[in-house]
């Protein structure tokens, strides 16, 4: 332990002879590596273990402080990225804000342009309008009025009252090819700077003046000796001119919401293929669309002579009025102080009579109660009617469609044609006094009789009456409703059939089944399919009870048929449906039994 000590004092001794104390204020030198080698060989196991913890503390110091700086560098620039980004944004927010003002700056001056230059096309259509109302009224002065002239001053102003004017339509009548071919146009161009105030007036003109220039160009190529025979088929309008004028004795008087009804049905009719003859209905179309117009501008024609005529009267019984209040005084005057209460009471009856006296009501009629079940129709309905009803006999009677009508028959039908009676008659088959009326199921029988019956088959039309009660009978009338049957007839060539018969003399016919067809156009529920029932017939077996049951307003049908099974295979025939055009129909074959010895 004296030597350790020892050892350790000079070790001690030479660490510091070594290393001597730096002076005051001096820096303290740095070892060398060999100084720092020998004093690592004569250190103790403590003071190593010692300098190795002083110096990873003093790494560990280093590595910290490093972190923190690096730290301290990277938030810096985080921040400053950040205001980086916030700057940038705002700037591009300033920007877009900018550009949407700008795109809102130039829309509202592209409408305000736009708004300037509609402004400007009515003002130019309004002026052309003026200029083309003074240059007709400038013609009719010089007396060298046009036909267009004659059309503008109808819906003028100065011509509201003037009663002398006819419809405009007429004045078509006339004209020739080339001047309706000028004319059209000249009423194009005035329908379109006129279209706020007579649009409706101008449309209705340009539809009937070049209606009538395709039928003048018609007329002149059927009637020009120097055109082909194709160049004539090219034109033709696909009817014969025999039909074509029983057209227009049809629509010929017919007001404006009756032609819009007849075109509203015929559209139906050829869009659900119920049309037949194609080409007649389009013809009827084709003609019905000039008759509108003329109708629409007929009734106008109509309100506005009306207006113009009391006008007039009234203009008349104002200066007839202040006539009479003119010449009293100088009457007075004339007779003297005595005759002027007699003046009063003329002045006061001349008053009077420049207003409007009311018709006494002891000149009116006394009314009568309606009886239930009776429909009441105007005089033009009546007549409308009666003209449909000649119509169709005279076709009847040109296709011999009447030959089965008897000498006394023929004769009134021949006299009803010509108008000597005035009865309308009844032509559309098996009908009471409560069978439906309407001119919707007066077509669809016409239409289903027009088709007629094959070889196989004859017309059934022969109902049963039905006794029973409804329960809408208080608020609705019951009507029977139409129909047109058929029955098909025939027979099979069994073995009896050809034993008995031949060809020559073939079997009597039996009953091969029924097509029934009945119309409900006025049905309150058309939703609901009317629907039948079979009943045996209580006096024989050998028939049954077919009835047809539909609802408000109409009563219950019934036939008799014979009573045998029924095929209801859709190869056998059997149809039973309701279709849109409110017809039901039930078309059937009976089973026949076959013959056995």
């Amino acid at each position: 332990s004296a030597e350790t000590g020892h050892h350790s004092s000079m070790s001690n001794n030479s660490s510091a002879a070594a290393s001597p104390a730096p002076a005051d204020g001096a820096a303290p030198r740095k070892l060398t590596k060999e100084e720092k080698e020998r004093l690592k060989a004569m250190e103790t196991p403590e003071e190593k273990r010692a300098r190795r913890l002083a110096k990873k503390a003093a790494k560990d110091a280093k590595r910290v402080v490093a972190a923190d700086g690096a730290a301290a560098a990277g938030g810096s620039a985080s921040k400053r990225e950040d205001e980086r980004s916030t700057a940038d944004a705002e700037q591009e927010l300033k920007r877009a804000r900018l550009a949407q003002q700008e795109r809102e700056q130039e829309r509202a001056r592209n409408m305000t342009e736009e708004e300037k230059l509609a402004e400007w096309a009515s003002k130019e259509d309004v002026f052309a309008l003026n200029q083309a109302r003074a240059r007709s009224e400038i013609r009719f002065r010089e007396g060298r009025a046009k036909p267009i002239d004659l059309l503008c001053r109808y819906v003028s102003a100065s011509a509201n009252n003037d009663t002398s004017l006819q419809e405009p339509y007429t004045v078509f009548d006339p004209l020739s090819v080339a001047e309706l071919e000028e004319l059209v146009p000249e009423i194009k161009t005035l329908q379109k700077v006129d279209q706020a105030e007579n649009g409706d007036y101008w449309a209705d003109i340009l539809i009937i003046c070049e209606h009538m220039l395709i039928d003048r160009r018609r007329e002149s190529i059927e009637n020009d000796p120097n055109v082909s025979a194709a160049e004539k088929r090219a034109v033709e309008s696909g009817i014969s001119p025999q039909v074509r004028a029983s057209i227009l004795q049809l629509l010929n008087g017919k007001k404006h919401a009756e032609l819009i009804t007849l075109q509203d049905e015929i559209r139906r009719r050829i869009a659900s293929g119920a049309a037949v003859d194609v080409t007649y209905w389009e013809a009827l179309l084709y003609e019905l669309k000039a008759q509108l117009s003329r109708a629409r501008l007929r009734e106008r024609h109509v309100d506005r002579r009306e207006k113009a005529l009391q006008a007039l009267r009234l203009r008349q019984q104002q200066e007839d009025f202040l006539g009479r209040i003119k010449a009293q005084p100088a009457a007075a005057a004339a007779a003297g102080p005595a005759s002027a209460p007699a003046a009063a009471a003329a002045t006061d009856g001349a008053a009077a009579a420049g207003r409007i006296q009311l018709r006494p009501r002891s000149f009116s009629p006394e009314p009568i109660d309606i009886p239930p079940g009776v429909t009441l129709l105007d005089a033009a309905e009546d007549a409308r009617r009666l003209s449909l009803a000649r119509a169709d006999v005279k076709n009847r009677l040109e296709s011999g469609r009447l030959k089965a009508l008897g000498p006394m028959d023929r004769s009134v039908a021949e006299a009803a044609v010509e108008g000597k009676i005035m009865q309308p008659l009844i032509l559309s088959g098996p009908a009471s006094s409560n069978t439906d009326q309407s001119e919707m199921a007066q077509v669809m029988y016409n239409a289903e009789r027009e088709r007629g019956c094959s070889e196989e088959e004859e017309p059934f039309n022969e109902d049963i009456p039905v006794k029973t009660t409804y329960d809408w009978a208080g608020r609705l009338r019951p009507r029977k409703p139409r129909f047109y049957n058929r029955v098909v007839l025939g027979f099979e060539w069994n073995q009896y059939n050809r034993v008995h018969f031949d060809i020559d003399n073939p079997p009597p016919r039996q009953v091969m089944g029924y097509k029934f067809n009945i119309f409900f156009p006025d049905l309150v529920e058309k939703s609901v399919s009317p629907t039948y029932t079979v009943a045996p017939w209580p006096e024989d077996p050998e028939f049954a009870i077919i009835r047809f049951t539909a609802g408000a307003p109409y009563e219950d049908l019934a036939f008799k048929i014979v009573n045998l099974p029924w095929l209801y295979a859709r190869r056998a025939g059997f149809r039973c449906q309701f279709d849109r055009n409110n017809i039901f129909q039930l078309w059937f074959t009976v089973r026949r039994e076959r013959y056995r010895r």
